[in-house]
């Protein structure tokens, strides 16, 4: 899609949700569709190691994706989150904003967490609903359950002052 093209399919920010919903489904993602899974089968091409690794990609994507919603780690973009090829494990990196800090940019950050089309697609056949939402589930119970030595390294962070 070049970039005359892209224009066209910008809308002003007033715009009905409905409208922007349109767009990106008949403009810009039948040109862009989701590709990842299409890396795990060329990085693990038998099917051991191709369930290995979608499935570590699955909960460690969604481990981090609760750590980091219940931290506030926002600036959550392709260069920080990353995947481990030997393994499929999601990796982030750059913990710079944390606690919220991206709800003061001048374009804040308004998205719990970093979940795009195209990181659903490698979770496989159940998308967020499989091994994902299981692992989201057993994380929020682990770091309720854990709560208060996470408040205390939590707020450790927040008196150091290099956060």
């Amino acid at each position: 899609m070049t970039g005359k093209e892209l224009r066209q399919c910008m809308l002003p920010k007033t715009a009905p949700l409905s409208e922007k919903l349109k767009i990106y489904k008949e403009s810009l993602l039948p040109r862009h569709p989701p590709v990842f899974h299409e890396w795990f089968l060329r990085n693990f091409p038998d099917p051991t190691s191709w369930y290995s690794s979608r499935s570590a990609y699955c909960r460690s994507t969604a481990v981090m994706s609760m750590v980091g919603y219940i931290l506030g780690l926002g600036d959550r973009h392709g260069e920080n989150i990353l995947f481990d090829s030997l393994t499929g494990d999601c990796v982030h990196v750059d913990f710079n904003c944390l606690f919220n800090k991206g709800e003061t940019f001048d374009f804040p950050e308004i998205v719990p967490f970093r979940l795009t089309h195209n990181m659903v697609n490698g979770m496989g056949p159940m998308g967020t609903e499989g091994l994902f939402r299981r692992a989201c589930e057993v994380t929020l119970r682990l770091m309720r359950d854990q709560r208060e030595p996470l408040m205390r390294y939590s707020n450790s962070l927040c008196l150091d002052g290099c956060v």
